[in-house]
C-alpha cells in the first residue's frame, strides 16, 4: 500500500470516467458487455447531477465558495496531512483550495463514488471469487516451479490450501462481503440534515434517478447468464461498510 501511494495514488484516479476513458475500456462498441463500466457510469452521472445541486443551494457563486474558510481549512489539511507528498513522491494531485463551485463538484463526487459505488463493486463481489478457493487461491503451499512441463495434477492439489486454511478464507470473506439488516444505502438519508427544501427536493430527484438506474440493471441482468448485481443501488452502502 505504501508503494502504490507513493507512486500511483492520485485523486484524477477516482474520476472513474477519466480512469475508464485513459485505460482504452470506454467505448461500449469496442468492448461490450463489459457492466462494472455501463453501471458505474450511470451512478457517477447520478451523483454529480446531485452534488451540483446541492451545491448550488448553499454556494450562489464561486466567490461564496471561496469565503468559505471552514471548507477552504478542511480541503487544506487533506491536502497536507491526508495527502502529504513526500520525498520521493509523485504529485498525488489533491487540491490545497478549492476555487470554483464545479471544482468541489468533481471532488465531492469522487468520494461519494469512491466510498459507496466503487468500494460496493469490489467488496461485496469477493465471494463470489473467493468462495471456491481453487479459483483464486489466497496461498501457495509449494516453491514456485524451476522447470516448465514438469507440474501435474498431484503438484497442483499439493499447492492449493488446506482445508483449515481454505474454510479461513471463506468465513473472512463472508464476514467481510455481509450486509448488515440495518445498513443505509446510497441515496438514504434516515438523519433528515437537510432542512432547506431546495436540498430536500435535491434528494427526492437523486432517489427517483436511483430507482431508475436499479430497474435498467435488473432487466438487464434478466437477460445474462451471470448477472451483474454488485451496482444496484439498493445494494451500494453510503460509505465504506464492512
Amino acid at each position: 500500500m505504501k508503494k502504490y501511494y507513493k507512486s500511483s495514488s492520485t485523486w484524477p484516479s477516482y474520476n472513474i470516467p477519466k480512469m475508464l476513458k485513459e485505460r482504452g475500456v470506454d467505448d461500449a462498441t469496442k468492448l461490450p458487455n463489459f457492466h462494472y463500466r455501463e453501471d458505474s457510469l450511470k451512478l457517477w452521472a447520478a451523483i454529480e447531477a446531485f452534488v451540483k445541486e446541492i451545491i448550488s443551494v448553499y454556494y450562489r457563486s464561486d466567490d461564496d465558495l471561496k469565503k468559505d474558510y471552514e471548507l477552504q481549512n478542511w480541503i487544506t489539511d487533506v491536502h497536507d496531512n491526508g495527502y502529504p507528498i513526500c520525498e520521493g513522491h509523485s504529485d498525488h494531485g489533491a487540491p490545497s483550495s478549492f476555487e470554483s463551485t464545479a471544482q468541489l463538484c468533481d471532488f465531492m463526487t469522487a468520494i461519494i463514488f469512491t466510498c459507496a459505488c466503487q468500494h460496493a463493486a469490489v467488496n461485496f463481489s469477493q465471494m463470489d471469487v473467493f468462495g471456491f478457493p481453487p479459483n483464486s487461491p489466497a496461498l501457495m503451499r509449494q516453491p514456485p516451479p524451476k522447470k516448465k512441463g514438469v507440474v501435474g495434477m498431484k503438484d497442483l492439489m499439493n499447492c492449493l490450501a488446506t482445508k483449515h486454511q481454505a474454510s479461513l478464507v471463506i468465513a473472512t470473506v463472508y464476514d467481510l462481503t455481509r450486509i448488515f439488516q440495518d445498513e443505509k444505502f446510497i441515496g438514504e438519508y434516515p438523519e433528515d440534515l437537510f432542512i432547506d427544501e431546495a436540498a430536500r427536493s435535491a434528494i427526492t430527484a437523486f432517489q427517483v434517478k436511483l430507482k431508475g438506474i436499479s430497474e435498467e440493471i435488473k432487466a438487464r441482468n434478466a437477460k445474462l447468464t451471470v448477472p451483474y448485481p454488485y451496482l444496484l443501488p439498493e445494494r451500494v452502502p453510503n460509505s465504506i461498510a464492512i
